[in-house]
């Protein structure tokens, strides 16, 4: 996260055995165990495959809606689960990095956000067909699992910068504050992109104070 350099590590991994349409079918159940609820278009655009290609892989594994109509997909047996699900009460703040796997692999961070937040002009212009949210251009704040907030590390000032788009319980900036701490001392920086750079950065930081 603090530098531009990339260090490429060889994998001593066993050759597959499978054909590659059972590779792809064990990869969209490993997707849908990891993202679901998603759609069809989520896994077509991870795997990047075609519309066809896609519907050929989906039909030989069993999923089933969310809720009934509803384009979002998942194994049987999570459905249950997810509607026995009770969120946390007390929140469980985290700062995540611009491409965590939370909302970068899938394109869709607007499944993870209120709905009031999505119109909020820091969020940028990462936007998909019907305003749906892409992406986010800054590091984000979570809380339980949705999107609450973003964030900017400011090298100079050695401070997050840092706004949320509700109110947030003061155990926040505990969270802030020791993160902050990780940074200067074990980072240096927090990039959101490779090409990242305080310099860059400055804009984006401004916006946040504001």
């Amino acid at each position: 996260m603090d530098q531009q350099r990339y260090a490429y590590t060889a994998w001593s991994l066993t050759p597959y055995s499978g054909t590659k349409e059972e590779a792809l079918l064990e990869l969209a159940g490993e997707f849908f165990r990891w993202a679901g609820p998603a759609t069809a278009s989520d896994f077509q655009t991870f795997a990047g495959l075609g519309v066809h290609a896609t519907k050929d892989i989906l039909d030989g594994l069993s999923l089933e809606p969310m809720e009934p109509g509803s384009e979002l997909l998942m194994h049987p047996e999570d459905v249950g689960r997810l509607h026995t699900f009770s969120a946390p009460k007390e929140p469980a703040y985290a700062l995540l990095g611009s491409i965590d796997s939370l909302m970068h692999l899938r394109r869709d961070a607007s499944s993870l956000m209120d709905a009031e937040a999505l119109d909020n002009p820091l969020l940028g212009k990462s936007r998909g067909a019907a305003s749906t949210l892409l992406g986010v251009d800054d590091h984000v704040i979570v809380d339980r699992g949705r999107i609450i907030g973003i964030w900017q590390f400011d090298p100079e000032a050695g401070k997050i910068v840092w706004k949320t788009f509700r109110p947030a319980h003061s155990a926040l900036r505990d969270v802030i504050r020791s993160t902050e701490e990780w940074i200067r001392e074990d980072l240096g920086d927090a990039r959101s992109f490779s090409l990242d750079s305080p310099a860059s950065r400055k804009p984006r930081l401004e916006r946040l104070r504001n």
